[in-house]
């Protein structure tokens, strides 16, 4: 396995950990094991694998955490530490627009711009204000989208998957189990 971090990528997760660009090389490494990057490869394999992915915003949130650890464990200067959270303008921008386009194929650039910052400052400070990394706010967000959908009328369950941003109905059933521990059929019923 292959990865690549471009330029653009590398600079925002910079950015967002407050460092000089200027001032910031990460040397070659040579024989170098890193259980970290490891770890980040293997979700990247598997996503690249997986027949119902997490999409776009997971692979891209893969990304930065690869750029912020590197920066992090390989470059000379290490960032200021904050607790800076998301303004309560900020979140309820981005949380709204997240309910208005569930059924499309989010990326982690489009909800930083929505928020106004870059996608590696918005996705720390995101995870730090709702308590959970944003793909997993918008899986959260699109189960129980399909669950009011599945409960409310007699859509077929490729409608519902498709208005609730799965890319299937396979897709749908496996994370309303894992989720609400029933299926779409059941939650229909209940």
């Amino acid at each position: 396995l292959s990865l690549y971090l471009n330029e653009p990528l590398m600079c925002s997760a910079a950015a967002a950990m407050h460092l000089d660009l200027d001032r910031i090389a990460i040397s070659p490494q040579l024989h170098l094991r890193d259980p970290h990057i490891e770890h980040i490869a293997w979700c990247a394999k598997v996503e690249l694998e997986n027949p119902a992915p997490f999409g776009r915003l997971y692979g891209q949130m893969l990304g930065l955490a690869l750029a912020t650890h590197l920066l992090r464990r390989y470059a000379p200067v290490q960032p200021r530490s904050t607790d800076e959270r998301l303004s309560q303008r900020r979140l309820t921008r981005v949380v709204n627009y997240i309910r208005d386009n569930l059924d499309r194929d989010l990326s982690l650039a489009e909800l930083a711009a929505v928020a106004g910052l870059s996608p590696s400052h918005f996705k720390t400070l995101f995870k730090r204000s709702v308590g959970t990394p944003v793909h997993q706010y918008v899986l959260r967000r699109r189960v129980q989208y399909a669950t009011q959908l599945l409960r409310e009328g007699n859509r077929s369950l490729a409608d519902v998957a498709l208005q609730a941003g799965f890319s299937n109905q396979s897709h749908m059933a496996r994370w309303t189990r894992r989720m609400m521990g029933a299926s779409p059929n059941v939650l229909r019923n209940a």
